[in-house]
C-alpha cells in the first residue's frame, strides 16, 4: 500500500510525469525490474540500449522511454525513472571504461 502511494505521490510532483506515451504493461514492467536487478545495460546509443537480451527505445525520456523494441506497452513511471538513473549511471562507467 505504502509503495502505492509513494508512486502516486512521486508522479504528482513530476509534471513530466503527466503524459507518458503507450499503454501501461503489468508485465513488461516486471520484466524490465527483474533485468534492472539482474543485468546491466549494453550497447548504448542515442535511441537505444540493451538490457539482457531484450533491446529498449531510450529516447523521449520520460515520455514513451523503457518501451521493449517492436511492443507498445510501457511500464510504471517510477520503473522508467529507476530503469534511466541505472543506464545513465552504467553508460558514464561504460566511457570511463573505454578511456
Amino acid at each position: 500500500m505504502w509503495n502505492r502511494l509513494i508512486e502516486i505521490l512521486f508522479a504528482l510532483a513530476h509534471p513530466a510525469c503527466w503524459l507518458s506515451q503507450g499503454r501501461y504493461s503489468a508485465e513488461w514492467d516486471k520484466e524490465l525490474n527483474r533485468l534492472l536487478e539482474c543485468d546491466r545495460f549494453i550497447k548504448i546509443d542515442k535511441f537505444n540500449a540493451t538490457i539482457g537480451s531484450v533491446r529498449v527505445w531510450i529516447a523521449n525520456h520520460p515520455y514513451a522511454s523503457f518501451v521493449m523494441e517492436g511492443m507498445n506497452v510501457r511500464p510504471k513511471r517510477m520503473t522508467v525513472y529507476k530503469a534511466h538513473k541505472k543506464l545513465v549511471r552504467e553508460y558514464f562507467e561504460q566511457r570511463r571504461e573505454a578511456e
